[in-house]
């Protein structure tokens, strides 16, 4: 088996597939983002169950950061000067309790959507793919051939301006995610302040619906190819 592990600033994502199969998902968790050894220990108890019986043939992983993913780093797989709070240089190698022995990846979140969009949805027949996200943090990541584009650090396109609509008043992102980014810009578009716009976490349901003006104004500058829109589905459901 293999694992995939997809770190948020609002949840992580867990799942096992079989090794000749990576699109045949077994078994998946997702895990509310919150100290680091509370989120990594539920991490870790749930690759424990594959590890412990030798089942677990590599692992990747896929985080926000700024992460270290430089291989000849003694700090390859650390969080490291992120503004969330309480997760500044955490070792998630070790907390997870990964050996040498055992083969690890770590990209960053976005260029792991990347490389997934290329290999398996939105960006299969495409030799290179740019993958933006808006979510707790904005930012980018890229695939080149299949390939994560990467080699001592991870190229930087995030902290992208997002400007207001015009008519917009809403102002409740910096209470709905002061704990994670203080009222930070980029929590505008996250899914729990996207969640206290429309007051669920489901759309709106509303012809247009409000939430997308102000995200086709944040992208249009872009000019993109293609567009690729990720929801979160509803906490209740999960």
């Amino acid at each position: 088996m293999i694992a995939g592990i997809e770190t948020g600033g609002t949840k992580v994502i867990c799942a096992v597939a079989q090794t000749g199969k990576p699109g045949t998902i077994v078994d998946r968790l997702r895990i509310p983002t919150t100290s680091p050894a509370e989120t990594l220990g539920a991490v870790r108890s749930f690759l424990d169950r594959y590890a412990s019986a030798g089942a677990l043939d590599a692992v990747g992983l896929a985080a926000f950061g700024p992460v270290n993913v430089d291989r000849s780093s003694p700090s390859y797989g650390w969080i490291t000067s992120t503004p969330k709070a309480g997760w500044r240089n955490t070792d998630i190698p070790r907390a997870l309790g990964l050996g040498d022995a055992m083969p690890l990846q770590v990209v960053t979140d976005v260029t792991g959507s990347a490389v997934g969009e290329q290999r398996l949805g939105a960006g299969v027949g495409l030799r290179n793919v740019a993958y933006v996200t808006a979510g707790t943090g904005i930012g980018a990541g890229f695939a080149a051939d299949g390939v994560p584009f990467l080699q001592r650090s991870h190229p930087e396109m995030g902290h992208l301006p997002v400007r207001r609509y015009p008519g917009d008043d809403f102002r409740e992102h910096a209470r709905s995610t002061a704990t994670v980014w203080k009222g930070w810009r980029p929590g505008r578009p996250s899914g729990p302040a996207g969640a206290v716009r429309v007051n669920t976490s489901a759309p709106c349901g509303q012809k247009p619906c409000p939430c997308w003006r102000s995200i086709w104004r944040s992208c249009w500058r872009l000019s993109p190819t293609r567009w690729l829109l990720t929801a979160l589905s509803s906490a209740a459901a999960s």
